[in-house]
């Protein structure tokens, strides 16, 4: 299966501003953020193209694609059709309150007019319902931008954002506002939106929370709560606010001291016993393990994708790991092995090569099913120079 590339954005793209509202010195620098991303957040990207760029599409008969839908586990479709059934619920709930309901997905949306300028992003699922006349002064009255965004993580997502108000202690979504004031730009002269509803699709935890404001609202967190903001972090302004939660999906986190240091607090036991108690454990290393761990890998990816770019890291090399058999044809093997008597040879799933060759003996194995073996090529890491195995570097970083 095919999978459309990830659409781009720019750095402070309405997916980051809770990040930079959060902590405006964690906009992503030239060149040395990174995206650590692992395989969940690869699941839900496969799933979420699937819920908009498949099922929702062809329901709103706009362009689509036809995915396999044999990637997915029961699970995730169970999940994408739960995403599917509720948009579809709140895109009747609007043909019933309003006339006309025109459908935006996964459209890219500028938002020059409130943050700085390039700035866009790509909106999920939007409704823009309206009368089916305008007024007297030819202007469609009454109107609702309601926008939608998919969620796909088992981290909760709310249509507020309680840690960042107005004085008046207004708080709303600040990627979803953002979305919402980029239709509104769109739509604004021909329409006279008085309403906006602000919802989140979270089948993995069966969490559907929709929020309903005047359209002013949206307009007024822009101007006081995330433009400022937004322009404290390009101008390279503002604070650091490192904290667990905050330096997480941070893409500086590499190069930050702030993250850095509030991690390196375990040089504290220094000053402790020889012997490490449970309560020290308890109280100074098992809240940073986790995030200690998270750091070391995001460093690692980093400093792999980097020398797989010709980045010389002092002391390390590029090798690749060693090289796993694999049967060219699976159903090939299974009918060879079965025609010899070797019953136990497939059980729930064919047995590997090594399992086989174990279970035959290397000579019949080699024999029977030599031919049939191929090698799945190993993945490559960065190792000390000292471990690079013969000729496997792919670069030599003593230069």
């Amino acid at each position: 299966m095919e999978v459309t590339e990830l659409l781009q954005h720019c750095p402070w793209s309405p997916s980051y501003l809770k990040q930079i509202l959060d902590c405006t010195m964690s906009l992503p620098k030239d060149g040395l953020a990174v995206d650590d991303s692992g395989e969940a957040a690869e699941r839900g990207t496969l799933q979420h193209t699937y819920l908009i760029k498949d099922r929702l599409a062809k329901y709103f008969h706009k362009e689509s694609v036809d995915m396999d839908t044999s990637v997915f586990t029961d699970d995730e479709l169970d999940e994408v059709e739960r995403a599917y059934q509720e948009v579809i619920g709140e895109y009747l709930y609007m043909r019933r309150k309003y006339a006309r309901v025109e459908v935006i997905l996964e459209e890219r949306i500028e938002l020059n007019n409130h943050l700085p300028s390039p700035c866009w992003g790509y909106v999920d699922i939007a409704f823009i319902g309206h009368r089916a006349k305008p007024n007297k002064e030819g202007v469609y009255d009454k109107s609702m931008i309601y926008v939608l965004d998919a969620k796909f993580g088992r981290v909760e997502v709310s249509v507020i954002c309680p840690e960042h108000k107005t004085k008046k202690g207004l708080s709303i979504n600040p990627q979803i506002c953002a979305y919402w004031c980029g239709i509104y730009d769109i739509y604004s002269e021909k329409y006279e939106i008085t309403r906006g509803a602000a919802g989140i699709i979270q089948p993995k935890l069966n969490r559907y929370p929709v929020g309903l404001f005047k359209a002013d609202d949206f307009l007024t967190y822009m101007k006081e709560v995330i433009y400022p903001k937004v322009q404290l972090a390009v101008d390279g302004k503002g604070s650091y606010n490192p904290s667990v939660k905050n330096c997480q999906h941070c893409r500086n986190k590499i190069h930050c001291k702030h993250n850095i240091a509030q991690i390196l607090v375990l040089k504290e036991l220094m000053d402790k016993p020889d012997m490490v108690d449970d309560a020290t454990i308890e109280d100074l290393i098992l809240p940073f393990v986790i995030d200690l761990k998270k750091l070391c890998d995001a460093t690692f990816n980093y400093c792999l994708t980097r020398a797989k770019e010709g980045k010389k890291w002092k002391g390390f090399a590029l090798s690749t790991t060693r090289p796993t058999r694999v049967y060219s044809d699976e159903d090939k093997a299974k009918e060879i092995a079965l025609k010899h008597g070797y019953k136990g040879f497939v059980v729930e799933e064919i047995l590997s090569p090594a399992q086989a060759e174990k279970l035959m003996g290397k000579n019949t194995f080699k024999q029977i099913l030599g031919s049939l073996i191929t090698y799945k090529q190993g993945k490559t890491t960065l190792v000390p120079e000292d471990e690079v195995k013969g000729n496997e570097a792919k670069n030599d970083f003593n230069s």
